[in-house]
């Protein structure tokens, strides 16, 4: 993890949003079209949305796949690859990717899914 005040404070920013918005948190859902379309959104969907705003889906799949354009929005929160695939992809229990949200805010590592690398 590289952490920085920017990655802690967007890590913030996303943790304050999910706490005032629940019903738009599913980490089963990728999408970041914002909560403005009544859909829900991961923690990835929310930083990217948090960053880009409406454009975010045209920035993260613009000449990518998804893994690859999910892995950009890990940089914006100081993620390695392995931390990036782990939280959006390994990680669907809302409450478990909430608390690996709280280890970036505090610039802590957390725990990997170690069965899956």
């Amino acid at each position: 993890m590289q952490s920085t005040e920017a990655t802690r404070a967007l890590a913030q920013r996303v943790l304050d949003f999910i706490h005032e918005h629940p019903e738009h948190h599913d980490q089963g859902s990728i999408d970041m079209n914002g909560p403005q379309c009544g859909t829900t959104m991961c923690i990835a969907g929310t930083a990217a949305w948090l960053t880009w705003g409406d454009k975010s889906g045209d920035i993260i799949y613009t000449g990518t796949g998804a893994p690859v354009g999910l892995i950009k929005v890990g940089s914006l929160l100081g993620l390695s690859h392995n931390e990036a695939e782990d939280l959006f992809f390994n990680t669907s229990d809302n409450e478990k990717a909430v608390q690996k949200l709280k280890h970036i805010i505090v610039g802590e590592p957390f725990e990997l899914n170690v069965d899956l690398y």
